[in-house]
């Protein structure tokens, strides 16, 4: 009797633990809703412009400066932006500064000059 209380309680207690870590296990990430917004400012045209949206990636051509669009994005665990990126090429020499903001936080920017100017504003999700 009391080696089958002992089977019974060893049983129940690997089941607990089984039910406890498969929350953590199997944990996937919480992926909240929040805004993104790209902003390119720079003068005259940018010939290209590519970012990244819901769908994949995008792109406008001959794009009066400033740039912007707002799209809806991701958080990954409610802490760290999924990946983004923007890129630009202007039409000519100049200027050009981009930034990517999640949530009203700029997690990227960057300013390139040339003839044309190229600039890259990036994020890499959690790993």
């Amino acid at each position: 009797m009391r080696r089958k209380a002992m089977s019974l309680l060893i049983g129940a207690l690997v089941a607990s633990a089984t039910i406890a870590g498969a929350g953590v296990a199997g944990a996937t990430p919480d992926h909240t809703r929040v805004p993104v917004r790209y902003d390119l400012s720079g003068s005259g045209v940018a010939s290209y412009i590519t970012y990244q949206s819901q769908n994949g990636q995008a792109h406008a051509t001959n794009a009066p400066l400033p740039w912007s669009i707002q799209l809806a994005g991701s958080m990954t665990n409610a802490a760290s932006p999924s990946s983004y990126s923007l890129s630009a090429q202007s039409a000519g020499p100049g200027a050009l500064t981009c930034t990517i903001t999640v949530n009203g936080k700029v997690v990227s920017e960057n300013t390139a000059t040339g003839n044309p100017a190229r600039v890259l504003c990036e994020t890499h999700g959690p790993k």
